[in-house]
């Protein structure tokens, strides 16, 4: 035979030999491919990320961490396993077995998901976690594809790209579900503001928590208050009341709404007369009380109403705010018929004049971190042109002996210029003590003794009064004080100041006296 012939003939046997082993060694490899996107895909049907993880490679600790967070279950609450239960058993993966590129150690396949397309589920209604469950089940699909890369490890194949952003679609579900009881919680806001705009307090109490965290308010009781279910209006103040509700109109602003599983929160408005423009006015009659309220421009107030919800109700827990409580405070309000009638008080801060009298009249040095606060107290009646004003000497009295007896070793070692023991027992023997606590108390004696003297009579008158819109003028033999009134009702008073030794500690001849109405 031919060499050449024969070599041919060599050839053509070993290619019809080899191609068709090489083919199955291709399939072969071709086949562990698809039998290990199968089991990775069943594997992402189960949801066990231990499982999944199990057949990739190449990952990012940090990933897998993050991984691991999310598909645990047990960090989830129970609506939220119900809701992630009932996508999962929606995905349905198609493995495209034409798509498969091969490399000696590298691979590909295209993976087809479907999934319920559960967005079309945000701000629906659903009343608890089987409606929602029930709404994932009748949902449409979306289709996620994917291309999948393996790499083949000792001769097994691993998925190397589980943090595509496919996946990550794929998963989005999660840590996302849609709210639970939107209807539900607009009922409850809608019932809150209700409760406010025809004055009901049943709706408010029925509607809220009975008791507010952290502040562990009552809230029945903090409700009885704020709404005055046991207070007793005038009758002037009634039909002001009245007139304010007639103006009342509220609106819960749905665009607001927020809810994080249990929590949840939304913003409503309520319009009403702006009423605080009648302060310090005087109605002749009753009757002329509506109409100017009527008269007043609008203002809006707002409030975010924050609730949980318990099964399927929603309730509030934050009624004990500063903002609902706003919306009631017409019910503080006075409504002064044409008379200042009444008892008033004034409160006034002498602690800076008392420092600087006692620095002056002792020649001692004030330290500037003193303790407390010493106040005068005036009473003011008014009754059918008749006023008294007088001074509880006793509290006034009480106050300097409280704050003198806070402040003394203060006083002693800035004067002295030491704090120290030694010296301050030192200095106090020079002196003539025994000791320091020996010069401390007498000090502290003196001063006491000293108070008993002290004579508020001066401050004190009485007499006539008389109106001319917003001045009163008291009178009382020969001294006339005037005061203006205003727009609030405090009747600021101009006192003078006749006794001396007041006049010292004061620093002045007189003393302005802001009364507030009791």
């Amino acid at each position: 035979m031919n060499k050449t012939l024969a070599k041919t003939l060599t050839a053509a046997l070993a290619a019809a030999v080899l191609i068709p082993l090489l083919c199955s060694c291709s399939l072969f490899r071709k086949n562990k491919l698809l039998q290990a996107a199968t089991l990775f895909t069943d594997s992402l049907r189960f949801g066990d990320s231990t499982e999944i993880l199990r057949k990739t490679d190449g990952l990012g600790r940090d990933f897998k961490k993050s991984f691991r967070e999310m598909l645990d279950v047990s960090t989830y609450t129970d609506e939220e396993q119900l809701y992630a239960a009932h996508v999962m058993s929606t995905i349905v993966a198609g493995i495209d077995g034409s798509s498969v590129k091969l490399e000696k150690d590298k691979a590909s396949v295209d993976i087809s998901y479907t999934i319920a397309d559960v967005a079309v589920l945000e701000g629906g209604n659903f009343d608890d976690a089987q409606a929602l469950a029930d709404a994932v089940d009748k949902c449409a699909t979306k289709e996620i594809t994917i291309t999948t890369e393996f790499a083949l490890v000792e001769k097994e194949w691993y998925v190397t790209n589980l943090d595509d952003k496919g996946y990550t679609e794929l998963f989005s579900f999660l840590g996302h579900m849609p709210a639970i009881g939107r209807n539900a919680l607009i009922n409850t806001a809608n019932q809150i503001a209700l409760s406010v705009t025809t004055d009901d307090i049943a709706l408010a109490v029925n509607n809220s928590a009975s008791v507010s965290s952290p502040d562990m308010v009552n809230i029945p009781e903090y409700m009885a208050v704020l709404f005055d279910v046991n207070g007793e209006p005038s009758e002037e103040d009634t039909v002001f009341r009245d007139a304010v509700l007639d103006t009342m109109e509220y609106e819960v602003d749905e665009s607001t709404l927020t809810i994080d599983g249990l929590k949840g929160s939304i913003v409503m408005h309520i319009t009403m007369a702006d009423y605080e423009v009648l302060a310090g006015k005087e109605f002749k009659k009753i009757m002329d009380i509506p109409d100017a309220v009527k008269a007043c421009d609008t203002k809006t107030l707002s409030y975010t109403c924050e609730l949980v919800r318990n099964g399927s109700s929603w309730y509030a827990v934050n009624l004990e705010s500063e903002e609902f409580a706003a919306f009631l405070s017409y019910k503080k309000f006075s409504i002064n018929l044409k008379s200042v009638d009444g008892t008033y008080e004034a409160t006034v801060d002498i602690t800076d004049k008392f420092v600087a009298y006692v620095a002056k009249e002792f020649n001692v040095s004030m330290p500037s971190d003193l303790e407390g606060k010493i106040y005068i107290t005036a009473t003011l009646e008014l009754q059918k042109g008749d006023y008294k004003v007088t001074i509880d000497r006793d509290a006034f009295v009480s106050n300097i002996k409280t704050f003198v007896e806070t402040n003394i070793d203060k006083i002693i070692t800035n004067t002295l210029g030491t704090t120290s023991s030694v010296s301050l027992n030192a200095m106090a023997k020079l002196a003539g003590y025994k000791d320091y606590a020996d010069m401390r108390q007498q000090i502290l004696d003196q001063v006491t003794g000293s108070l008993e003297t002290v004579d508020t009579s001066g401050l004190e008158s009485s007499g006539k009064f008389t109106l001319n819109d917003d001045v009163i003028t008291l009178k009382s033999g020969a001294d006339i004080m005037t005061g203006n009134i205003d727009n609030y009702g405090v009747i600021t008073v101009t006192a003078p100041v006749n006794d001396a030794d007041a006049k010292k500690l004061l620093g002045s001849d007189t003393i302005s006296l802001p009364f507030k109405k009791v």
